[in-house]
């Protein structure tokens, strides 16, 4: 809104705020004032908030399906849930008052994170009250969520297909004279999709089918909601991990809306990818704010309502900046966790009850090796950034 606000008035040359209203302009500036906003707006409400939650009982119950984990955090019981709302809150706040709302791929982004978190915050209300009532805290059921999650994924897909197709982003390619949407191709890692000094989309490029990118959409989307959510197991290590994947996302994000820079680097121009900045920059504030209570022990826990969101639009952005490849290894530790699950699901059931890891995801197996909560935290942190690196490394390897 206050961008929007800020358009309107800048032909008011003689007015003495005239620099900031310059300034709004600038997409560095508000994706700072983003991060600021929702740093701040979380540091003012999560107390309130914190205490709500507690007074309405909204607390973790710290229970497993395995008896020495659930051992270790028994002091963790009674902590309150639900705190995604505080991110999620935030971060809205951030986009209305920064983001061209004009720009359809916000519109999707912010549809993407609040249809999750109502998603989330549901699975995490039953969990609470049905187990109060029923004696049971299973909250939706996997296919139901999963269902929701497809279901929401395959629309995105479809949404941004056509919003590539349509023209909405600027076709720059020319082969045989024909545009060459830029925005369907499938970008892999060492590989150009540009012929090197020329507009010319490269003979090895891939242009993605409507099948191909819906499918894409449900990896990314329902993917990286659910890695997310399965990280959230330990204080700080995903929101931690957020913060080190949203930061890292920027610059592909940044890369992506620049037409002369994504032509140099040999990488896929998306029209308005420029403008997703803004949200990453209202969850990366957001995070950091909500840290700040998550951090050991934990004051509060996100919950589904948060993990369920940010997952989406961190899949999301990946998706819509054609960042997909390079989006898996930036949030490596996030898909490893999930990995780690599907990993000893199949193996409990192939191998008649044998598992891999001492418990699933694999933080946990780590835990119940002897390590510390704060190690597995920290250790965990320290890979997501060497990851994060080396996938940044590769941007200009072609």
């Amino acid at each position: 809104m206050l961008f929007l606000l800020s358009l309107k008035c800048i032909d008011a040359t003689d007015w003495w705020f005239y620099g900031l209203i310059r300034l709004m302009q600038r997409t560095e500036f508000r994706v700072a004032l983003a991060v600021l906003v929702g740093f701040i707006s979380v540091l003012l409400a999560a107390p309130s908030v914190i205490a709500w939650l507690r007074a309405k009982k909204i607390g973790d119950l710290a229970q497993s399906n395995h008896r020495d984990l659930d051992e270790l955090t028994q002091e963790k019981t009674g902590t309150p849930t639900m705190g995604g709302i505080l991110i999620v809150g935030a971060l809205m706040l951030s986009v209305l008052l920064f983001a061209d709302l004009r720009e359809g791929l916000v519109h999707f982004a912010m549809a993407t994170t609040l249809f999750l978190a109502l998603l989330g915050g549901f699975d995490d209300w039953l969990k609470l009250t049905a187990g109060k009532r029923e004696g049971s805290r299973d909250g939706l059921r996997m296919w139901e969520k999963l269902l929701f999650q497809v279901g929401l994924s395959v629309l995105m897909g479809i949404f941004l297909h056509r919003h590539f197709e349509s023209g909405a982003t600027a076709l720059v390619g020319l082969e045989g004279g024909i545009p060459q949407p830029t925005a369907l191709v499938m970008n892999v890692p060492f590989f150009r999709t540009w012929i090197p000094g020329s507009s010319i989309l490269s003979e090895s490029v891939i242009l993605l089918p409507q099948i191909a990118f819906v499918f894409l959409a449900i990896m990314m989307v329902a993917g990286t909601s659910n890695a997310v959510n399965l990280t959230d197991g330990m204080d700080g290590l995903a929101p931690g991990l957020t913060v080190v994947v949203t930061i890292a996302m920027m610059l592909p994000c940044w890369i992506a809306g620049q037409v002369d820079l994504s032509q140099e680097l040999l990488l896929p121009y998306v029209q308005g990818a420029e403008e997703l900045l803004v949200p990453l920059g209202g969850l990366l504030g957001a995070t950091l704010g909500f840290l700040w209570f998550n951090v050991n022990p934990a004051r509060v826990f996100m919950g589904d309502t948060g993990a369920l969101a940010i997952g989406g639009l961190l899949g999301f952005v990946a998706l819509a900046i054609r960042q997909e490849l390079l989006f898996v290894l930036i949030a490596g530790v996030f898909f490893l966790n999930m990995a780690s699950v599907i990993l000893q699901v199949g193996s409990f059931r192939l191998r008649k009850g044998r598992r891999i890891f001492r418990c699933a995801p694999v933080h946990h197996h780590f835990r119940l090796g002897g390590w510390s909560e704060v190690q597995v935290v920290t250790r965990f942190w320290i890979v997501g950034v060497v990851l994060a690196t080396v996938a940044l490394v590769t941007l200009r390897i072609r």
